[in-house]
C-alpha cells in the first residue's frame, strides 16, 4: 500500500487558472437534424428528444483544449428554423467516458445518464430564428482532467411548435457512429439511432497552467494522503472563496463556501481514491489532488 500510494503522489500538482478561451470541434457544413434539439417540422408531434454525443480527448486536445472548466457549450445553427416559444425543457449533462464510438450499439440516455453531471437545467428556452451559434452558459461548470473522453447528453422538451425544422451543422462520415438519438410525442423514449453525422460544438473553457510554487504558498492541503480528515489552509489576508471537490470522474462530491483560513474536511464518506480540491477566489483558482485511503 505504502509503495502505491508513493507512486500515486507523484501525480500530485498545484495548478492555477487563466482567462476563458473557446475552442470548437468540427467545422463540417453538412445540415444534421440530429443535433443537440431535435425539431423536424413546424407541425411535427415529436416534442421530447434525446441526443448523446462523444468526443474524444484526442478531439478535444487537437482544438487547443486543456485541463480546466467548461463554462459554457454551443452548437451552430444551420437555418432560420426555431422555436419562439421559450417555454422548452433543456438539459444538458457532461459525463467521462471509456467509449470512443457506439459501435457496441447506440446508447440509451436513462442508462448512460447514470454517473453524468447535469451542467445546465432550465424550463424557459427558445431558439432563435436565425442562423448562427446558440450557447448555454452552464449552471454549473464543469472541470475536465484534460485526459478522459467526454459524452454529451442532452434532453429536450418542447410545449408548442416549431416555425420550421431545425438544422445543426455537422461533421458528416463518422465510422463508426458518434451519435446516439432518439425522439418521441411523449415522455417515452423511442427507438434509438446511431448516425455518422455529429453537430459541430464549441466550448468556452478555463485552462489552467501548473505553477508549483504559487498554488503551494498560497493553498495547503494535508495531510496528503488523508484517512479521516483533511486540513485546508489558504496564506491570504482576507479570505472569500468556494471550495469544491471532485472524484476521479470529475463529479462534485463537496462544495462549501470558505471564509477563514484554515477547514478541517470530514472524509469519512468519502470512497477511497484520487481527489481534486478546488478553492475558487474572485480572480483566481487555486487546485490540488489528494488521495484518500480506507
Amino acid at each position: 500500500m505504502k509503495k502505491l500510494l508513493y507512486t500515486l503522489s507523484i501525480f500530485i500538482s498545484s495548478i492555477l487558472a487563466t482567462s476563458a478561451q473557446t475552442f470548437t470541434i468540427g467545422t463540417g457544413t453538412a445540415n444534421n437534424l440530429y443535433g443537440p434539439i431535435y425539431i423536424f417540422s413546424s407541425g411535427s408531434t415529436n416534442t421530447h428528444s434525446w441526443n448523446l454525443s462523444i468526443y474524444t480527448q484526442t478531439e478535444l486536445a487537437a482544438s487547443g483544449a486543456g485541463t480546466g472548466t467548461i463554462n459554457s457549450i454551443g452548437w451552430y445553427k444551420n437555418d432560420a428554423g426555431g422555436y419562439l416559444g421559450n417555454d422548452a425543457t433543456f438539459e444538458i449533462y457532461i459525463k467521462p467516458t471509456t467509449l470512443s464510438d457506439f459501435s457496441g450499439g447506440a446508447g440509451n440516455f436513462d442508462l448512460e445518464s447514470v454517473g453524468a453531471t447535469l451542467v445546465y437545467n432550465s424550463s424557459t428556452v427558445g431558439l432563435p430564428a436565425s442562423i448562427g451559434w446558440v450557447d448555454f452558459a452552464l449552471t454549473t461548470p464543469y472541470f475536465w482532467n484534460g485526459s478522459d473522453n467526454l459524452m454529451i447528453l442532452t434532453r429536450w422538451v418542447r410545449q408548442g411548435a416549431g416555425t420550421a425544422g431545425v438544422n445543426w451543422a455537422g461533421t458528416a462520415g463518422f465510422s463508426p457512429a458518434v451519435v446516439s438519438h432518439s425522439f418521441s410525442a411523449s415522455a417515452t423514449m423511442g427507438s434509438l439511432y446511431t448516425t455518422a453525422n455529429r453537430a459541430n460544438i464549441h466550448f468556452d473553457l478555463t485552462p489552467l497552467t501548473v505553477n508549483e510554487l504559487d498554488a503551494s504558498e498560497s493553498l495547503q492541503v494535508y495531510p496528503n494522503p488523508a484517512k479521516a480528515q483533511l486540513n485546508v489552509s489558504i496564506n491570504a489576508a482576507a479570505v472569500k472563496a468556494t471550495l469544491n471537490i471532485m472524484n476521479a470522474y470529475g463529479q462534485e462530491v463537496y462544495t462549501e463556501n470558505m471564509n477563514q483560513n484554515n477547514k478541517q474536511i470530514d472524509l469519512s464518506n468519502f470512497a477511497p481514491g484520487i481527489y481534486t480540491l478546488q478553492v475558487k477566489t474572485a480572480n483566481s483558482v487555486a487546485i490540488k489532488k489528494f488521495i484518500k485511503t480506507e
